[in-house]
């Protein structure tokens, strides 16, 4: 099954960590990461109340790659959609993190970024997907532990099959399918200025349906039968 990190990077006000480490109870949730916490005080055992299990075994880190180090998925939060053009990454909103998440395991870890400016284009990069929240144009920024309570709620009921499980690509398995579709469109001449364009939306596709390793295995397997047949047609 899916094991969900809430990763918190640099939060600044203990009783917000306090605050998320109760909705995280709430849900199922134990696994808590934080980056360069405050020291943890009387206001983050206040608020977290019958969650203090979860405030001790929280891991500190000084850097964000470790505390992902291990995980199979890596998703960032943010308030603004399409202001940050140059971070050309899988937008989701949190039903349709939940639909990937489906039968799928593996760890997932879920970063929620500084109270006053969030998470920096730089750490967005660090993750596989950006996840945006819905919200009125009147306000968009969510209270920070208000984000974390509305993405479990919906992750909270992820539907779960052991019959038909999969598991997250490898990061080798999408670097294998570009070059190979790359090297497809090469061999059909197809036009040379659309060829990553063509490769980027295809990986898009994916990525928004949420394919899984043995899918993007699946679909190199029909590949490598297509680029066979053109093989054959050029002797």
């Amino acid at each position: 099954m899916t094991h969900i990190r809430i990763v918190l990077v640099e939060p600044r006000y203990t009783g917000n960590i306090g605050s998320i480490a109760r909705i995280m109870k709430n849900f199922g949730f134990d696994d808590l990461a934080l980056i360069n916490p405050p020291v943890l005080d009387i206001d983050s055992i206040k608020m977290a109340m019958h969650a203090s299990d979860i405030l001790e075994s929280a891991k500190i880190y000084d850097k964000i790659k470790d505390a992902i180090d291990e995980s199979d998925y890596v998703v960032g939060t943010t308030s603004v959609v399409g202001g940050r053009s140059y971070v050309r990454k899988l937008y989701l909103t949190p039903d349709r993190l939940k639909m990937i998440l489906k039968n799928k395991e593996g760890i997932v870890s879920i970063l929620f970024g500084r109270e006053d400016n969030g998470l920096s284009n730089e750490e967005l990069k660090l993750c596989d997907a950006v996840l945006n929240i819905p919200s009125s144009s009147d306000y968009l920024a969510l209270n920070l532990a208000q984000s974390v309570g509305i993405i479990l709620y919906e992750l909270y009921s992820v539907e779960k099959n052991d019959t038909d499980k999969d598991y997250f690509p490898d990061k080798d398995d999408l670097i294998y399918l570009e070059d190979h579709l790359l090297r497809l469109l090469y061999k059909i001449n197809f036009p040379k200025i659309d060829k990553e364009k063509t490769v980027l939306m295809i990986k898009r596709i994916l990525e928004t349906a949420g394919a899984g390793r043995n899918e993007i295995q699946h679909i190199r397997g029909i590949l490598s039968a297509i680029e066979k047949k053109i093989d054959e047609g050029m002797q």
